[in-house]
């Protein structure tokens, strides 16, 4: 349909959207947070209730959730709700409107489900009530037997539960009572503690569980899975089996080596991970359980299981120590067929390097990979320059080496990247690429702060 500049602009014609089909404009009105949504009924008669037709319903109001009582459930038309998600600061006054809204989505076959809800002190978190698997929530709802009250919520494929309370048994129902469930997470849920994906009947593919800080242990078997992204305390335990389909797994915890071992040989059993990032928040308790091992004298300490397929790893250490570097070489060696390695040591605001002290002269020992190398956090420091110079001299297949300078201030970014160059590039082989990548704060206040990333070529 060819539409003239003057008809755009004529006060007497209809303007370009009235024109449009109406399926496009619901369809419009549903990319838009529900408020604004509604305010559109101003427009015209024509618009008065479209917006009663859309698909996704998004409550987003994190000063007010008050308005959710405004708009009735039975003022929404549409057979189906594609997306529900509500976004705000949870306080007890709001419990009966969630569970209410909760409860139509689902009747209405919702496939994305989002509970960003923010607790305080004085409320708490908001409790994940066990009665939406019975028989309450609608049509779409699916008895298994007549003697089993428990019901099927057939549709849902993702649900998001941020600071919602999930206690073992409720997880555990949510996973057998959503069959075609794929992305499952929880985040700040202060009653999970032991939880289980266990079944090759799950179709979940993605599940993080992350800020829930009771966690003492997870276990995942017999499951498809293909990413799993968690954290938890030094008390943790982890426990994989007969994962064929896991690809990529994020891990942020204190290890001690017998975990770290442990945890090595259960993914060297995983046959397609590809993708292994590492967070360890404390170095030094992992060097001290190193040293306990050797004092005791009857422990030998054994390399860590190699991860064969592993293609990439990230590396990321909450707390830079200047021996962390034997941790890093001892995962390296565990990896034989890296592609991708990268290497973030972040410091402590209350501790700097010893300026006085010279660089260590590390042992050769011939790595075929990586190919690429990435070092974010470069402070210029002699644990930086060591770490850097070791790649240099040990990878043979290394092709590129990407320096992402510190971002505390200007003055630090500016002072490392000074460094890089006038250090590092006099001793990068030829046949090496040496980049930096540099991140320029464009804007900052109290409100915000705008970054550009901009990629440079150390010439």
């Amino acid at each position: 349909m060819l539409v003239s500049l003057d008809d755009l602009y004529n006060p007497g014609s209809d303007d370009l959207l009235s024109r449009l089909p109406h399926e496009i404009v619901v369809s419009i009105l549903s990319k838009l947070p529900l408020r604004d949504a509604v305010v559109t009924s101003k427009l015209s008669r024509r618009w008065r209730y479209l917006w009663c037709q859309t698909n996704r319903l998004v409550f987003e109001d994190w000063k007010r959730w008050s308005w959710m009582h405004a708009y009735p459930t039975k003022r929404h038309k549409s057979p189906t709700v594609d997306k529900f998600k509500i976004s705000f600061g949870f306080d007890e006054n709001a419990k009966a409107a969630i569970d209410k809204w909760i409860k139509y989505a689902i009747s209405k076959n919702v496939h994305t489900l989002q509970l960003h809800l923010r607790g305080s002190s004085t409320w708490g978190n908001y409790c994940f009530p066990n009665n939406f698997f019975d028989g309450i929530c609608g049509s779409s709802l699916k008895r298994h037997s007549l003697d089993d009250p428990i019901m099927e919520i057939k549709f849902l494929k993702s649900l998001t539960l941020m600071h919602v309370d999930v206690d073992d048994e409720d997880l555990k129902k949510i996973l057998n009572n959503c069959p075609v469930l794929e992305h499952l997470y929880i985040l700040g849920s202060r009653k999970l503690v032991k939880p289980k994906i266990i079944g090759k009947g799950l179709v979940l593919k993605n599940l993080d569980i992350v800020s829930c800080f009771g966690l003492e242990s997870i276990e995942i078997c017999d499951s498809n899975i293909v990413f799993f992204n968690c954290d938890g305390g030094s008390s943790m335990t982890l426990r994989f089996d007969n994962l064929q389909k896991l690809e990529k797994i994020c891990i942020r915890k204190d290890h001690s080596w017998k975990e770290l071992n442990d945890m090595f040989y259960q993914l060297s059993h995983v046959p397609c991970l590809q993708v292994l990032e590492l967070y360890i928040r404390r170095v030094q308790m992992l060097l001290m359980s190193v040293s306990i091992l050797f004092f005791q004298g009857d422990i030998e300490l054994h390399p860590l299981p190699k991860l064969q397929k592993l293609k990439q790893l990230t590396i990321r250490v909450a707390e830079r120590n200047e021996d962390d570097l034997f941790v890093l070489l001892c995962l390296l060696e565990a990896c034989p067929n890296l592609q991708r390695l990268k290497v973030k040591r972040s410091i402590s605001l209350f501790r700097e390097e010893n300026p006085n002290r010279g660089a260590r002269q590390m042992s050769k020992k011939d790595h075929q990979y990586p190919e690429v190398v990435e070092l974010v956090e470069y402070h210029g420091w002699t644990s930086d320059v060591e770490l850097f110079m070791y790649f240099i001299q040990n990878c043979v297949a290394l092709k590129k080496l990407v320096i992402k300078p510190t971002v505390r201030d200007q003055k630090d970014q500016n002072t490392a990247r000074y460094h890089a160059h006038q250090e590092l590039k006099p001793r990068t082989p030829v046949g090496v690429e040496l980049k930096s990548h540099t991140r320029y704060i464009l804007f900052k206040s109290s409100l915000r702060c705008i970054n550009v990333d901009i990629n440079n070529h150390i010439i």
